[in-house]
């Protein structure tokens, strides 16, 4: 470019002329348009270069979560396939057994033993088997019967961690329980019940109200109506005779 005062060629970043010694209008313009332009670019670099940053940490995030989701969805569906594989593994070894399980449970309840229709089945996994479903409510209740002599241990063992109160209490509740399978439902009386099920439930019911009115010293009379009291007062009953008991 030529210096508008002389005609002496002149650079772009001349800030005067280097024969007549004026400035170099064309010099400031450049210098301040460099600053801003500097000044732009400074900040459009910066603004890009945390959006990448940005950028970048989202993606790792969402990578991240993505490949736990994945991950988790993959565990739910190796776990549940398991559990069917493992339940139809159940299924088939009980079909092929079924003579022997039946044959063996029939002998324990023959002889009532409560105990060991739950041992048995609790053991062999027959209790929810779609191929002993009419021994469901037998196993059932049997293990609530199992569950009552547990927590009667618990009660009458001195060196028991549970409070007296608590035992009585849950002794009252797993008594009901068992009561209770004499009034099934039509749904349950049509799938699950027949005659064998239904004397094994009288005659188990009938042994814990014997364990009951000895345990707790319940008298005749309120043992004839034991079961149309109240919750509360067949517990306070209870509480009241082995209270009495003790003394």
């Amino acid at each position: 470019m030529k210096c508008e005062f002389c005609g002496n060629n002149l650079g772009i970043e001349d800030e005067v002329c280097p024969a007549c010694g004026k400035a170099n209008s064309f010099a400031k313009k450049h210098m301040k348009d460099m600053k801003k332009f500097k000044s732009r670019y400074d900040s459009t670099r910066d603004e890009v270069m945390e959006n990448s940053r940005r950028f970048n940490k989202m993606t790792v995030r969402i990578t991240t979560v993505s490949v736990l989701v994945t991950l988790i969805t993959i565990s739910l569906i190796l776990l549940g396939n398991n559990y069917e594989i493992k339940k139809l593994r159940e299924e088939s070894r009980i079909e092929k057994n079924k003579a022997e399980y039946t044959a063996q449970l029939n002998k324990l309840i023959e002889e009532r033993d409560y105990s060991g229709v739950y041992m048995y089945s609790s053991a062999k996994k027959l209790s929810y088997s779609d191929h002993m479903d009419e021994y469901r409510i037998i196993c059932e209740i049997s293990r609530s019967y199992w569950n009552y002599l547990e927590y009667s241990d618990y009660l009458f063992n001195e060196n028991s961690y549970m409070d007296e109160s608590e035992a009585i209490s849950r002794l009252a509740d797993l008594a009901e329980s068992i009561h209770n399978y004499n009034n099934p439902s039509e749904w349950e009386k049509e799938h699950y019940y027949n005659d064998k099920t239904v004397s094994y439930i009288n005659d188990l019911s009938d042994h814990v109200d014997v364990l009951i009115k000895g345990y707790f010293h319940i008298s005749d009379e309120d043992m004839e109506h034991f079961w149309e009291m109240s919750e509360a007062r067949r517990k306070l009953l209870m509480e009241d005779g082995y209270g009495n008991e003790k003394e």
